[in-house]
């Protein structure tokens, strides 16, 4: 569940006949050969690239109505503000202009009929090449996602 701008002509009647394909990631990060411990005994390293990312099929469903749209918001401001120190609550917005905010979105739903993920997290490497480069990539990026790779690594 989620929504789009109103402005946005993917959820017209005509625009999204048949399945629709939802992407969620890429999760991804340079991984640079210094990063494996290996180097030093052999140089038989290369530059690749590590990733997370999913893909799902779906028909797309519209939701043009106020009570469900608020309720998406709701929730997906829930999540993505709940572990901040000091979350963001719709409240805390003037009703007015929330209601006004609120009628430039359209929710949509996409009910998964088919999903496919694909990952490279140098699985293929020796433990410690691989946790060489979860710990480089840890260290060159903050945020969920470098998390999310670095935790998938090992």
């Amino acid at each position: 569940m989620g929504h789009v701008a109103r402005a946005n002509p993917l959820w017209e009647a005509g625009r999204h006949e048949g399945l629709s394909l939802a992407t969620f990631g890429p999760v991804e990060h340079y991984v640079s050969p210094t990063w494996y411990p290996s180097k030093a005994e052999h140089h038989r390293v290369v530059p690749t690239w590590n990733y997370l990312v999913a893909h799902a099929w779906g028909e797309l469903q519209v939701h043009d109505d106020a009570r469900w749209v608020r309720g998406v918001v709701a929730r997906l401001t829930g999540v993505m503000e709940g572990e901040r120190d000091e979350p963001w609550r719709m409240g805390q917005a003037p009703c007015d202009y929330l209601d006004d905010m609120l009628t430039k979105i359209v929710g949509i739903r996409i009910p998964v009929h088919r999903m496919e993920a694909r990952f490279k997290i140098s699985a293929h490497r020796s433990d410690a090449d691989r946790l060489g480069a979860r710990d480089g990539i840890a260290a060159e990026l903050n945020g969920r996602a470098a998390q999310e790779l670095a935790d998938e690594m090992g």
